[in-house]
């Protein structure tokens, strides 16, 4: 398909946006543009982002005009093959890094992440989109917490380089509390990559406080770090990233969350 046709499939599709970033190199590997989808169905008590949660927010964008701005994009983005270095801030080391090298062909492709708010909740939308730029040779990714699972997102999770899967918590009581819903389709998300074969990053944010996910200190910390490494282990599973909380985010919580505050601070353990 040439571009003109790709663009005329694309301009009858509208997707819901947050907001574009042109460069970033910490949402995937590489240098990568980051489109930050609107809408999310969780209320994260770690949110850094929550003027994307709520569904009529954003701008209404034509998946050809997206297309348009990331092929402009392309010649300053790219994909890396180099092996991660599990040493970076905030990551675990060892087996838990996830230590992989990706394809070399794909260290010429440039890089793009949908992030969020929740891209599943778009699926069927997006889903041209990334096939669309795959087939114009973007290396693409997908940032979700694993929110929705139907067939729209099991395409979607298929098409895709990479996803980068945000677990939020090690228990289902933990995940409830922390995001207002249980972690059983997280889970799934991740069976389902598993069975895919599909790559997959695993993220996961750790703070302190007095939330019954919170660790206190340096024993609480490994054992969550070993709980979510095993959790999350198998062979699809190039990374596994430990971040820590920050509250940067809090000025834009919703009336809602706010109660929370002070129940989760910043980790200062590590």
């Amino acid at each position: 398909m040439c571009e003109d046709e790709r663009v005329g499939v694309l301009s009858d599709i509208v997707l819901r946006v947050h907001k574009i970033e042109s460069f970033s190199t910490v949402d995937g590997p590489g240098m990568r543009a980051v489109v930050f989808l609107q809408g999310c169905h969780y209320r994260c008590l770690t949110c850094h982002n929550a003027d994307s949660l709520p569904l009529d927010g954003g701008m209404d964008m034509s998946a050809s005009a997206l297309f348009a701005a990331l092929v402009r994009f392309k010649p300053y983005l790219s994909h890396t093959g180099d092996p991660v270095d599990g040493q970076a801030a905030g990551h675990a080391t060892g087996h838990a890094a996830g230590h992989a090298t990706a394809p070399a062909t794909d260290s010429r492709r440039a890089g793009v992440t949908f992030s969020g708010g929740e891209p599943l909740l778009q699926a069927a939308a997006l889903l041209p989109l990334v096939l669309a730029l795959k087939e114009a040779g973007f290396h693409v990714a997908i940032d979700t917490s694993g929110q929705l699972l139907g067939e729209a997102q099991r395409a979607l999770l298929a098409a895709c380089d990479l996803v980068l899967l945000d677990i939020k918590a090690a228990s289902d009581v933990g995940h409830q509390q922390l995001t207002g819903a249980s972690n059983t389709l997280p889970l799934l998300v991740l069976n389902t990559l598993i069975s895919l074969q599909k790559p997959y990053w695993i993220r996961h944010v750790l703070f302190s406080g007095t939330h019954a996910e919170a660790v206190n200190t340096s024993e609480a910390l490994d054992l969550r770090k070993r709980e979510i490494d095993r959790l999350t282990r198998s062979e699809g599973r190039e990374r596994l990233e430990f971040l820590p909380y920050h509250t940067m985010g809090e000025p834009k919580w919703p009336q809602e969350m706010k109660p929370a505050k002070g129940v989760i601070t910043p980790l200062t353990i590590f």
